[in-house]
């Protein structure tokens, strides 16, 4: 039977079929997006300024259309790439971003600050050793002998020439040192004299506890002793008999050193003008010719108030009086030997240095012998009493051994 000639309820039977196969390969319905891929979603989703292309989220940032020409991050644009597009109080560009400062060799920060690596900001302190007036730097950017606090690193203060933290109070200085204006300050000094804003006069020195008046019984006053030696060798053991008199009859702790002349530490190379140690006495042994601080003294007018010189007929010696100029004794030359001398124990204040210094000597060697043996049996054991700044004393020797012992006679001349 001829395929066309099939009966209507066959061929209706045959059409279902064919469209239920079509069904079940997934060809239901029309086929107008057969021919297009299966679209490709980014997991999970991008956020704010990103699309997601080909399954990756991409940054909305075109390096392009930023004024820097670069990206900082994916969505924005970087701040800088050069110095050149960066002004005002952020004028260089670090890391693609402008700032204050550029730590380095290019640091740009004022000569008395350098720039902080960490926060690229001007922080003060030194930068290198030309910002020093000392031209050294240290690695903590403070400047070696500081001569003010800019000098110093952010939270220090200069005080004498050192970059430290500033104190808070006296007891935070420790030793004998005070706190003024958050500065530790020598509280031995005259200007600072155990507390703020205590300066001693101009015939008081700074004592143990307070300032006291310049008097010789004031010696054990200072807790250190410098023996300021000539290189004479009489004038040297007397110098050292001192000393050693001072530290065992002082009653407390006195600290003895010895230095030669020749030292810059305690004179003045040119003058001869003694140099200041707060705290300390310095001891001078000997007469003008040999010893440098005496000389100092003696020929600096309006210092010593007591010292010898030749009288005005030129033979005699004459013990003068400062500022009057009077001579207060006369003595003939020829009656000073081994047994019998003059001697003169003075204690001074330096008025520009404020040295404090004790000279003593003779008008011969038998003199500073002598004056060496009375300051340690009678000057220090009884200085209560020598409330003066100068003594004139005569020494005769009594038992024909031309050694000062109790026994021989030493007679006060003037004193003041």
């Amino acid at each position: 039977m001829p395929t066309n000639s099939l009966k209507p309820a066959t061929a209706l039977r045959l059409t279902l079929l064919a469209a239920a196969t079509f069904a079940s390969f997934g060809f239901e319905g029309g086929c107008d997006d057969c021919n297009k891929p299966d679209p490709v979603t980014c997991t999970p989703a991008c956020g704010t300024g990103y699309t997601c292309e080909n399954g990756t989220c991409v940054g909305s940032c075109k390096a392009t259309s930023c004024p820097s020409g670069i990206c900082a991050t994916p969505t924005t644009c970087a701040q800088c790439a050069t110095d050149t597009q960066c002004s005002g109080a952020t004028p260089r560009c670090s890391m693609n971003r402008c700032v204050a400062c550029v730590a380095g060799p290019t640091d740009n920060c004022s000569a008395s600050a350098y720039c902080d690596g960490a926060s690229n900001t001007c922080t003060r302190g030194c930068k290198n050793n030309g910002a020093c007036a000392s031209n050294s730097c240290s690695a903590s950017h403070d400047c070696a002998q500081c001569t003010s606090d800019n000098e110093c690193s952010l939270g220090k203060v200069c005080n004498a020439g050192t970059c430290e933290a500033p104190c808070a109070s006296s007891a935070s200085c420790g030793g004998d040192r005070v706190c003024c204006g958050s500065k530790c300050q020598d509280g031995s000094k005259d200007d600072a004299c155990h507390a703020c804003n205590v300066t001693c006069s101009a015939t008081q020195f700074c004592g143990s506890a307070a300032c006291v008046t310049t008097t010789v019984g004031q010696l054990c006053e200072l807790s250190k002793v410098t023996l300021v030696k000539d290189g004479d060798g009489n004038d040297d053991v007397n110098s050292d008999a001192a000393g050693a008199a001072l530290a065992a009859r002082c009653g407390r702790t006195i600290a003895v050193t010895s230095v030669a002349q020749t030292s810059a530490a305690v004179l003045d190379q040119t003058t001869g003008r003694p140099l200041a140690a707060p705290g300390t006495l310095l001891v001078f042994s000997g007469g003008t010719f040999f010893n440098a601080g005496t000389r100092y003294f003696v020929e600096s007018p309006g210092l010593s108030k007591i010292y010898d010189t030749v009288a005005s007929d030129g033979a005699t010696i004459a013990i003068r009086r400062r500022p009057s100029g009077t001579d207060v004794l006369l003595i003939d030359p020829s009656t000073l030997n081994a047994g019998h001398d003059f001697f003169i124990i003075e204690i001074l204040k330096e008025p520009t240095t404020k040295a404090v210094a004790l000279v003593f000597y003779g008008l011969d060697a038998p003199g500073t012998y002598a004056a060496a043996w009375y300051l340690e049996n009678r000057v220090i054991p009884m200085r209560a009493v020598h409330n003066s700044t100068y003594y004139v004393v005569e020494w005769t020797d009594q038992n024909g051994d031309n050694d000062p012992n109790m026994g021989d006679r030493f007679d006060l001349q003037t004193n003041d």
